[in-house]
């Protein structure tokens, strides 16, 4: 038993697949804090708060240990990282309106940071591109074509956040990847939470506040706890797993969401949509594996 403890504890698939359950969790009780009226700026706080208390507690018992010694890029990755969550949340948050999206339609483009990510690595740190990552991009912007299915004539706010949100990702993702070169994930984690509740902060000032009745609370909470211990058993299960596979495992949020979009929100479903999430989750896999690749070769 103990060697069984003992390998669960190093078992960095299954700790992914966990965060990957819990960041769906997460997006599910966005969505219905929206429902509820919640804008997306008060739940990016409660999200980044909670994050502060886990941070603050494993801190002071020793588990982990937070330094700050590059500021200043620890800043870019928190406002950058801060920014993303932000417009995801505004996106998952557009249940009601106009503007409002299907959740199918915002996890997917609040997660497509993959489709950015080797032509920021080859401007930024000189990663090399080739043609088979760019075609991979072709086929998976195709695919959140098919999925989101855009009226360009009156676009969705909805989906504009998620797009917005999925290229902040990319910019963060890149900081994060030279920040790792030197800092502990938790440093990376507290700088995200610290300046990411700043922007949500700001952002609540131009925003009629909303006080949650006794559900809306209890989503919140649900929310706060299912992102806090999402991002921590992600970071635990990165220490034993590859790029490539955590990448493609992280994916699989996508699809959980995208289930409890269909069954509990009755978000739209047909082949044009089963299309092109196959194809978008085709191109996640090969693009998080060359990502892996790239990694290994400048490591």
């Amino acid at each position: 038993m103990n060697n069984q403890i003992r390998g669960l504890h190093r078992n960095g698939p299954f700790w992914l697949t966990f965060s990957a359950v819990l960041f769906a969790v997460m997006a599910v009780a966005v969505r219905m804090a929206g429902q509820h009226g919640i804008p997306g700026s008060e739940t990016t706080f409660i999200r980044f708060a909670s994050g502060l208390i886990a941070v603050f507690f494993l801190h002071r018992s020793g588990a982990m240990k937070v330094s700050l010694s590059r500021l200043p890029l620890l800043a870019a990755r928190g406002i950058t990282g801060g920014i993303a969550i932000l417009l995801y949340f505004a996106s998952l948050s557009a249940a009601k309106g106009t503007g409002s999206t299907s959740l199918t339609s915002s996890v997917f483009l609040g997660n497509s940071y993959f489709l950015y990510l080797p032509l920021l690595g080859m401007l930024f740190i000189h990663e090399r591109l080739c043609l088979r990552t760019v075609l991979m991009v072709v086929l998976a912007v195709v695919g959140l074509y098919l999925i989101v299915n855009p009226q360009f004539g009156q676009i969705r706010a909805g989906d504009a956040y998620g797009f917005f949100a999925g290229l902040m990702s990319a910019v963060a993702m890149v900081v994060i990847r030279e920040l790792r070169k030197t800092e502990e994930a938790v440093s990376v984690f507290f700088s995200l939470c610290v300046f990411g509740a700043l922007v949500a902060l700001i952002t609540m000032i131009f925003q009629k506040p909303v006080w949650p009745d006794a559900t809306g609370w209890l989503i919140m909470l649900v929310m706060g706890i299912s992102a806090t211990a999402g991002q921590l058993s992600m970071t635990y299960g990165m220490g034993f797993t590859g790029v490539g596979e955590a990448g493609i495992i992280q994916m699989s949020t996508v699809v959980y969401s995208s289930v409890v979009g269909i069954l509990m929100f009755g978000d739209p479903f047909s082949l044009r949509i089963l299309l092109g999430a196959a194809m978008a989750l085709v191109s996640a896999a090969y693009i998080s594996y060359a990502e892996s690749c790239v990694v290994s070769e400048s490591a």
